[in-house]
């Protein structure tokens, strides 16, 4: 049986919150009315940092950032 290596793949939900995240200047709050099934932005505050501590999710948002010349030496 083999190991694989790969990060874990986003879900369907993390992918639009990393896009919503980048795409509006980094508000986590608004990326997860967004994206995930909550209209409560007292929930979706409270979700955010949860979400972006995710491996996979920070890692994504890094290379999406990147991919728009954005880096944190850049800010």
């Amino acid at each position: 049986m083999s190991v694989s290596n790969d990060k874990p793949k986003l879900t369907v939900k993390e992918k639009k919150f990393v896009k919503e995240y980048v795409s509006n200047g980094g508000n986590g709050t608004h990326a997860v009315l967004a994206s995930y099934d909550t209209t409560n932005s007292n929930a979706a505050r409270a979700m955010a940092p949860d979400i972006l501590a995710r491996p996979s999710v920070r890692d994504a948002v890094e290379k999406a950032l990147e991919k728009h010349g954005i880096t944190i030496d850049a800010a």
